[in-house]
């Protein structure tokens, strides 16, 4: 007879991704993982699998929730411009209130375990694929309306704001000042003006 479940899975998911977040794969045990979630060991197992699938779920689970984020950030102002630097405020106010300094997970995740592990990889190039496309399609919005030059390649600048978001990220994790941040994004911002 099997035991009905007395946690909501979706709820110890989020628990794992915090944990995760904060303390990376490599240093988060199992045990690690029961004492967090609050579930035994055979409840994580029967329903996530090993440590390995759950933090694939995690980073799924991540970022689905990051990329929601995004995306909303990037569109709801009325201009592209507006939009790329509500992002890029947002990760600035990210990094400035997370008193444990855990950057981002996918950013972590992308350094600590990518490297070695196909599935992670993967899911790197798939955010990294929708994070480049929203900001790409953004500035081509941009060009449309005249804001932005359309001699700028929409590609490259597309990249270019991944990749600096991603930096921010990793900053992120060393206590930076408001004032080092803002100046990374004013500087980073300059590429629009061109």
């Amino acid at each position: 007879m099997s035991r009905t479940k007395t946690f909501d899975p979706q709820t110890v998911l989020d628990k794992a991704v915090n944990l995760l977040w904060f303390q990376g794969y490599e240093r988060t045990t199992i045990q690690d993982l029961v004492d967090h979630l609050g579930i035994g060991r055979g409840s994580l197992y029967a329903t996530f699998g090993g440590k390995r699938e759950l933090f694939l779920a995690a980073l799924d689970r991540y970022r689905e929730q990051r990329n929601q984020r995004f995306i909303g950030i990037l569109s709801q102002p009325p201009t592209a411009k507006a939009g790329i630097r509500a992002v890029f405020a947002d990760a600035i106010e990210e990094a400035l209130n997370d008193p444990q300094q855990r950057g981002c997970l996918m950013t972590n995740s992308t350094a600590e375990v990518a490297p070695h592990d196909p599935a992670v990889q993967e899911r790197v190039a798939e955010n990294r694929a929708v994070m480049v496309t929203a900001f790409r399609d953004t500035i081509r919005r941009g060009q449309e309306s005249g804001e932005i030059n359309p001699a700028l390649d929409a590609d490259a600048l597309g990249l270019y704001f991944y990749n600096a978001l991603q930096g921010i990220r990793v900053v992120a994790k060393t206590n930076p000042s408001r004032d080092m941040l803002t100046q990374i994004v004013s500087v980073t911002l300059t590429a629009l003006d061109r």
